[in-house]
């Protein structure tokens, strides 16, 4: 029984060992895309692009885990299309579309910049020329998403934002000086109309402070406003 158990024992060990190295191993092998989101979210455009760069191409080395990671993968490429739009390196954004996983939306970026040459060119001809690329760019790139088209208004919906975490938004948010609502600092993560928004406690759910009494978690602005009036006693 006693070398049994030291068995089992000596097996966990070994396997816990093996795999706390594997993430350390892991961890040091991505540390290109840690590198990358910092320099992203502290506005060094150069160091992110060079170091995303690393990124994939470690990955491009190993096939099976670009496949076991791919939306990782995906992401790393996406931010890459990204920050050259954004930079005007239109031509670049272009080359790295042609080549890039769907999952990294390659067609809405490809659309973007050839729009951006379109509106750069003087040759109306050549202007007319980009647009119909454009177009046919955005058109993939809407029938590889469907459901980011909003049929109520008729467009698409896209956040230029939503791969970033909160901390990479705060944090390029204080490096740039970028304006933003004074209630954040008085413990209102999430803010909504002026009669459903409640300041929140520490460690609690960001959105716990979001109509708070009703029945409902998203904004209401389109109805039920007069329901929200009669609630805190602002209307008869």
């Amino acid at each position: 029984m006693n070398q049994w158990v030291k068995t089992v024992g000596s097996s966990a060990m070994v396997l816990l060992l093996a795999s706390a190295c594997a993430m350390i191993a892991y961890a040091r092998w991505t540390q290109p895309v840690a590198d990358a989101d910092t320099a992203t979210a502290a506005g060094d455009v150069g160091r992110a692009l060079e170091s995303y760069a690393v990124a994939e191409r470690r990955f491009d080395a190993l096939p099976p885990l670009k496949w076991l990671l791919s939306s990782e993968y995906d992401r790393i490429v996406a931010n890459q299309l990204r920050l050259l739009f954004h930079v005007d390196r239109n031509e670049d954004t272009l080359e790295k579309a042609a080549r890039a996983p769907e999952g990294a939306n390659p067609h809405f970026w490809a659309g973007a910049a050839c729009f951006e040459q379109g509106r750069a060119e003087e040759d109306p001809s050549a202007r007319l020329a980009w647009f119909g690329r454009a177009q046919q760019e955005l058109v993939k790139a809407l029938d590889a998403a469907p459901d980011d088209w909003d049929t109520k208004f008729d467009l698409v919906k896209l956040n230029p934002l939503a791969a970033w975490t909160e901390k990479q938004v705060w944090a390029y948010v204080m490096a740039n000086n970028v304006p933003y609502n004074e209630l954040h600092d008085k413990n209102y993560p999430s803010i909504g109309c002026t009669y459903c928004t409640k300041p929140v406690a520490k460690g609690a759910d960001p959105r716990s402070g979001r109509w708070q009494g009703f029945d409902k978690e998203e904004c209401g602005i389109q109805e039920g406003s007069i329901t929200i009036l009669e609630h805190e006693g602002k209307i008869q």
